[in-house]
């Protein structure tokens, strides 16, 4: 895991600005704490950070020149099925046992297909000196970053943001990114925050060559039918999918650990280690309250034999570090947990831990959240008997039934729990009612897998993939989530609904995973949010801060808001318990403007 910052030349008579490209790459130097290397040409130039994972010699750094010397590449990620594609391999071509070298060989006896037999996570850009071309490249989820920015003399490429602001000097505000985010959730798409600078997306290649670019997207997560309807084979292979992905995720050089939750994803990961020694598992958890997951961790981390530890965030660990995390994020966020988070990381450095794995991906894979289990109910029921079940769900979780109407019209109004967040006050001028609901694309799917494609590409899944791979990497740990093994998703996607939800029980087939290793009772199970106090912050520890910022002249001065009614709703107790989400999402966005010097 790495970071890396490229400069490709498009303009002969252009001049390369060394001191201010080695300036500038040094903003990423926290992604690479175990060496740096460098390569320049007349054509392109890169910089490389190096966290060395797999392969720790000196042999396997990067920038990495093929054997064949007919090309170059820089590489952030880990291929997970290295080893297998060696073997397949002719293997008097590899002088290294890194990942990078496959990459560099698979690409030159396949092109552009290469693609199609990496298992893993990354971000690359291979030079090809015959032909001066880049060929670049981003895993299927977007687990890894990879950001451009073009002009007429030259592209610039990144692992982050921030070099190609300081290598341009142009922190130009893009107003649409800005709408899509604070009233549709949207946070990584082509687009960013800044003009200019754009995201290569999930499961697509670019080829940037002096005279123009082709784009392909080279994966699609939804397939046919299965070939069989028999209920036991096809657990079976979900779970040989499982844990063959839990399993390729442990090869590491380097001491291993895991982000320990109380909930199933952890549980079941935490199954998979349990003839492995000295793995070291971190949870975190809030001072002064109740809402944490210690008991279950510490019981899981019990069963397992894990090294464990338990962390506390303090009330200044929060109140001291809003305008660094919008930093390091290079976005607004919009939940406490996030400085958590941040400390889980740093704590697994201080342990000298620097791969963890993770369990991002499980309910996204199966549909694990309330308006998942709605666009359910809707696929099972006809009119009447789904408004009665629907009815019943809401008295069970204590929100207003029209909120689950507003989720199954555009669950980008909601969060995870159906709890409305949208308000027309975000914005000042320029609003724009788009619209992303996946019906009206004709795709051929039931509102479940519409709902879960949703979160997928758009909400959830980005957004968190995005915290993860900017808190972990400020900290020089790689985080490894094992249930976005890109094989085992797309079964578990593609499942059928009796797949994944039965009566009230979601993600029904993990949840027979974890009964069958006899881990868990089977039971009723509505699924629940990660539990954190921010509204409870938000009525005490936080509120002055966020009084004072929403009250101070800069935000007055922000043309995005109507500061007014934003004051206004924030001195209503009711508003506030209601609505933390909104009001981290304006006030983080802010913060983040003042930042980046976007006001």
């Amino acid at each position: 895991m790495c970071g890396f910052f490229a400069y490709y030349k498009l303009n002969d008579s252009t001049k390369f600005n060394k001191e201010l490209f080695l300036e500038s790459g040094k903003l990423i130097s926290h992604r690479g704490p175990d060496n740096h290397r460098t390569f320049f040409s007349n054509d392109i130039n890169m910089l490389f950070y190096r966290l060395s994972i797999i392969d720790t010699r000196n042999i396997a750094n990067q920038p990495m020149l093929s054997l064949t010397k007919k090309s170059l590449i820089i590489f952030n990620g880990e291929i997970f099925n290295a080893h297998d594609l060696r073997a397949d391999d002719n293997i008097k071509k590899y002088r290294t046992k890194s990942d990078t070298e496959v990459i560099l060989n698979y690409y030159e006896k396949y092109g552009e297909n290469c693609l199609k037999y990496f298992k893993g996570m990354f971000s690359f850009l291979i030079y090809d000196f015959s032909n001066k071309k880049c060929f670049v490249a981003r895993d299927r989820f977007g687990i890894k970053p990879l950001y451009y920015s073009i002009n007429n003399s030259y592209i610039l490429f990144s692992s982050e943001i921030k070099p190609l602001l300081k290598y341009t000097s142009q922190n130009i505000i893009n107003i649409n990114s800005f709408k899509k985010y604070l009233i549709f959730q949207k946070i990584e798409t082509d687009e960013t925050f800044f003009k200019k600078i754009n995201s290569i997306k999930p499961s697509t290649y670019k080829i940037f060559t002096k005279k123009n670019i082709i784009t392909k997207k080279y994966w699609n997560l939804i397939s046919k039918k299965f070939n069989t309807n028999d209920s036991r084979e096809i657990f079976l292979e979900f779970k040989n999918l499982l844990s063959k992905a839990i399993r390729r995720n442990l090869n590491s050089d380097r001491k291993v650990g895991i982000s320990l939750s109380g909930g199933n994803d952890s549980l079941l990961i935490s199954s998979e280690l349990n003839n492995y020694d000295n793995i070291t598992s971190v949870t975190y958890g809030f001072k002064n309250t109740d809402k944490n997951e210690f008991r279950q961790a510490e019981i899981i981390a019990k069963k397992f034999n894990f090294n464990h530890y338990n962390i506390f965030l303090e009330k200044n660990d929060i109140l001291d570090n809003f305008e660094n995390l919008v930093y390091q994020l290079e976005s607004p966020f919009t939940s406490i947990r996030l400085f958590g988070m941040q400390k889980l990381f740093e704590t697994f450095k201080n342990l000298n831990v620097p791969v963890v794995l993770e369990g991002s991906g499980g309910d996204e894979m199966l549909g694990g959240y309330d308006y998942n289990y709605v666009s359910y109910l809707k696929d099972t029921f006809e009119k009447k008997i789904f408004l009665k079940k629907l009815a019943m769900f809401s008295k069970y979780k204590k929100l207003d039934f029209k909120n689950y109407l507003i989720a199954l019209e555009n669950q980008h109004y909601v969060t995870k729990d159906c709890s409305v967040f949208f308000n027309k006050n975000f914005l000042k001028k320029n609003f724009s009612k788009e619209n992303f609901n996946l019906k009206k694309k004709n795709i051929k799917i039931n509102n479940l897998k519409q709902s879960q494609l949703v979160d997928i590409f758009n909400i959830n899944l980005p957004r968190s993939l995005r915290y993860i791979d900017r808190l972990s990497m400020n900290h020089g740990v790689e985080v490894r989530p094992p249930l976005l093994d890109h094989d085992l998703f797309k079964y578990g996607f593609n499942l059928e609904n009796k797949f994944k939800v039965k009566n009230d029980t979601t993600r029904l087939i993990m949840r027979k995973c974890l009964i069958e290793k006899k881990i868990i009772r089977n039971r009723k199970f509505f699924k629940s949010v990660i539990v954190d106090p921010q509204r409870e912050y938000l009525h005490g520890h936080l509120s002055m801060y966020f009084n004072d910022i929403f009250n101070s002249k800069s935000f007055k001065e922000n043309y995005l808001f109507n500061y007014k009614k934003i004051i206004q709703d924030f001195n209503n107790q009711k508003i506030i318990k209601k609505n933390s989400f909104y009001f981290f999402q304006i006030l983080t966005t802010h913060l983040f403007m003042k930042k980046f010097k976007l006001i």
